[in-house]
C-alpha cells in the first residue's frame, strides 16, 4: 500500500461520503428488504456484486455479472458504484488496487478477499482441468453465472442452488432476456 493511494483514498472518500452513504442505503435496502419481499437469499447477492466490482476494477472479465446484477431487483448497480467511487478512482489515478478489491497471494487472503479469493480459486481450478473433464458442478452457486472460458475446450457447467435462488434467477433472467448460463436443476448421482 502506498503513501499516495492512502492519501488520494483519504481525500477522495471524504469527499465522496455523501455519494457513498446514499449508494450504501441503496445496495443494503436491495440486498435486505427487496430480498426479503421476493423470499430470496439476502447474502446470494454478495458473490455476484464482487464479481461485479472485480469486473469493475478489471482484475477479471465478467460480462455476465455486469449483464444480471443490471436487471435483478434486489441488488443495485448505481448503489454499489456509488460507494465503491473512491475507491475506483484512486485505483484509475495510481493504477493500483488498493484495499478492495485486490488479487491476494495464495495463502494472505483476508475475510474482505473473501469473494476475489473464492472465484480466483475456482478460475484457477478450472482453467487447470478444462480439457480433462466433461462437467463441472457447482453448489450452492446463487446467483453467481460463470463466464464461459475462452480456451475453447467446452466442458458443461451445472450450477446447484437452493430453489428459490434457481427460480428467481430464471425468472429475472428471462423477464430481461439476458444471455449468460442459468442454473438448472440436475439430479445428484453419488
Amino acid at each position: 500500500m502506498s503513501i499516495f493511494s492512502l492519501v488520494l483514498y483519504i481525500a477522495l472518500q471524504i469527499a465522496f461520503i455523501p455519494l457513498a452513504l446514499l449508494g450504501g442505503v441503496l445496495v443494503a435496502y436491495r440486498q435486505m428488504v427487496v430480498s426479503k419481499k421476493l423470499g430470496v437469499s439476502q447474502t446470494a447477492i454478495e458473490v455476484l456484486n464482487g464479481r461485479l466490482t472485480m469486473h469493475i476494477f478489471g482484475i477479471r472479465d465478467d460480462e455476465p455479472s455486469a449483464q444480471l446484477a443490471a436487471v435483478l431487483p434486489n441488488t443495485s448497480v448505481i448503489g454499489l458504484w456509488l460507494v465503491l467511487l473512491p475507491l475506483w478512482l484512486t485505483f484509475r489515478i495510481s493504477g493500483k488496487h488498493f484495499l478492495y478489491p485486490r488479487v491476494p497471494e495464495v495463502g494472505a487472503e483476508r475475510l474482505l478477499d473473501l469473494v476475489v479469493a473464492r472465484t480466483l480459486y475456482f478460475d484457477r481450478i478450472i482453467e487447470r482441468v478444462i480439457g480433462e473433464v466433461e462437467q463441472f458442478v457447482v453448489m450452492g452457486a446463487g446467483y453467481d453465472p460463470e463466464r464461459p472460458f475462452s480456451s475453447g475446450r467446452a466442458s458443461r457447467f451445472i450450477y446447484r442452488s437452493l430453489t428459490y435462488a434457481r427460480r428467481s434467477t430464471a425468472w429475472v433472467t428471462m423477464r430481461q432476456q439476458v444471455a449468460f448460463c442459468l442454473p438448472i436443476s440436475t439430479p445428484i448421482v453419488w
